[in-house]
């Protein structure tokens, strides 16, 4: 699939899940959780990483809307101290809701590559042109922003895997300097490097087909 059509599909799909309810959360939910299980290049581990660094927002989200919503409360024997019916509905929509795009992002990270990532991008941005705006240069510095995002997330992980004596305000100070420097070194080396962009390929005319049944699929879990 060209890429262009990969991102486009990608945003739909994340477009098409706000405003749906519990079940259809809950549904899209479970399919993107079979895409994982069905495609052997896709892994659910980096997924559940960020879901774990992300634990306390969404542990955030069912507090706040659980016991600040109004309604029935869900234990009435707790009387103020339950939360409401509506509260924890509302709260698993949006939890599931962000869940959903952590997957959706996990599978066009997994299945596409940088290369194929700025690609798709420089498709999208060459109406820029008109305005004066140069695509290439956009679309370069978000690969390469992509880049030492991944630079970054190996420096973190290692750096937390190894275990340090010391006050905690030391090693914080010391994990915060060693990624800052590794983050200037991949910086220059990226600078320096030849940066090379894919020929401007046309998606074929039946790839278009894919966003717009997504398109299709969308308004008829909304409207049907």
């Amino acid at each position: 699939m060209h890429p262009a059509i990969r991102i486009l599909c990608f945003l739909i799909t994340a477009g098409s899940g706000y405003g749906l309810k519990l079940f259809g959360q809950g549904g899209m939910t479970l399919f993107l959780l079979a895409i994982y299980l069905f495609i052997n290049d896709l892994k659910l581990l980096p997924v559940l990483r960020m879901v774990y660094f992300m634990r306390w927002l969404f542990l955030s989200l069912l507090v706040l809307f659980g016991w600040f919503t109004p309604g029935v409360w869900l234990w009435p024997s707790l009387a103020a101290w339950s939360p409401t019916t509506t509260g924890v509905s509302l709260g698993l929509v949006r939890l599931l809701f962000l869940l959903n795009l952590l997957l959706m992002v996990g599978v066009l990270v997994q299945l596409t590559r940088r290369e194929q990532i700025v690609h798709g991008l420089l498709f999208w941005l060459t109406p820029l042109r008109l305005v004066g705006l140069p695509p290439q240069r956009i679309a370069v510095r978000i690969g390469l922003v992509l880049d030492s995002m991944e630079t970054l997330r190996s420096a973190a992980r290692e750096a937390l895997q190894r275990k340090e004596a010391g006050p905690w305000q030391l090693r914080i100070s010391t994990l915060v300097a060693e990624l800052v420097t590794k983050v200037e070194a991949r910086a220059q080396e990226a600078g320096a490097a030849m940066i090379e962009l894919p020929d401007s390929t046309l998606p074929a005319w039946y790839q278009w087909l894919y966003p717009l049944l997504l398109v299709v699929l969308s308004l008829f879990l909304h409207w049907g």
